[in-house]
C-alpha cells in the first residue's frame, strides 16, 4: 500500500492548537502553584494589570484555570464552528471559524516534485503529488457575556499561541501572523453578548495524492455511458488504445 500522506486540514491543526495551549496554560500553573510569580499566566499579565478595577492577573486565574465538571459551566473551552449552545449560556466560548481560503505564489507544473514521491509498496513503484500552495485566515470567535473576559482571553491567547508558532509550522502553517478586532455586540442572538475576534493567517500546501487519470477517465467516462436511455451505444473512451 501507499505510504499515508494526509491532506493538510488546517482548521483541524488550529483546533487542536488552540486546546492543546489552553491545557498547558492549566498544566503550567498546576505545577508551579507554590511559586506563581513563575507561571507563564503570572508572567504574561503582571500583578498590577488592572481595566477598570479589574485585577487581570486574579480574574485569568478564574477564567482560564476554571476545572472542567458540570458545576462550572464557565469552563473556557473552544469548538470548531459557531457553538450556539454556549451562546444561549452566555458562557466564555472560542468559535474557529475560516474566514478565507485563497491561492498562493503557486509554482510551475501543478507543484510536482515539491515533496518525497510516495511509494507503492504493492508494485514497487513511486508516484508523486500535485500540489497547490494556499493562504488561509482562521477567527478564534471569542464570545461571552463579560467584556473585560473578553479582553483577557484575548490577550492571553495571543500571547501563548506565538509560544506555539514553531508548533504550526512543524504542522504545515507557515508565515503565521496574528491580527485582531472587536465584533459589533450581538444582542439580538441571546441577550447581552461581547464578541472580539483572534485572526490566525498563515500559508500551507495542499497536496493531493497521484492519480492513475486514464483508469480514472475510463471509470467516469463508463458511468456517463451508463446514463444512457435511448438504447444505443457511442463510444466516448477506448479502453484499448
Amino acid at each position: 500500500m501507499p505510504a499515508s500522506n494526509n491532506i493538510t486540514i488546517p482548521e483541524a491543526t488550529v483546533f487542536q492548537t488552540v486546546k492543546a495551549a489552553l491545557h498547558t496554560l492549566r498544566n503550567d500553573y498546576e505545577e508551579k502553584i507554590a511559586t506563581p510569580e513563575l507561571t507563564f499566566l503570572y508572567r504574561a499579565i503582571g500583578v498590577n494589570n488592572a481595566i477598570q478595577g479589574y485585577n487581570m492577573f486574579e480574574q485569568a486565574k478564574s477564567v482560564f484555570l476554571r476545572p472542567k465538571n458540570p458545576n462550572e459551566p464557565r469552563f473556557l473551552d473552544v469548538s470548531m464552528g459557531w457553538d450556539s449552545d454556549r451562546v444561549d449560556k452566555k458562557m466564555p466560548h472560542i468559535h474557529i471559524i475560516m474566514q478565507n481560503d485563497s491561492p498562493k505564489d503557486d509554482s510551475l507544473g501543478l507543484g510536482s516534485g515539491n515533496f518525497p514521491p510516495e511509494f507503492d509498496d504493492d508494485n514497487g513503484t513511486y508516484s508523486d503529488f500535485k500540489v497547490r500552495r494556499f493562504n488561509q485566515q482562521v477567527n478564534l470567535l471569542i464570545t461571552g457575556d463579560n467584556s473585560n473576559e473578553k479582553y483577557l482571553i484575548y490577550h492571553v491567547l495571543k500571547s501563548i499561541l506565538i509560544q506555539f508558532i514553531p508548533y504550526f509550522e512543524e504542522l504545515g502553517l507557515q508565515n503565521v501572523a496574528f491580527n485582531g478586532g472587536d465584533v459589533q455586540m450581538r444582542n439580538d442572538i441571546a441577550g447581552l453578548i461581547y464578541m472580539r475576534t483572534l485572526s490566525i493567517r498563515y500559508d500551507y500546501d495542499l497536496k493531493s495524492p497521484s492519480l492513475d487519470l486514464n483508469e480514472f477517465s475510463r471509470q467516469i467516462y463508463l458511468a456517463i455511458d451508463k446514463l444512457n436511455d435511448d438504447g444505443t451505444k457511442t463510444e466516448i473512451y477506448n479502453s484499448n488504445p
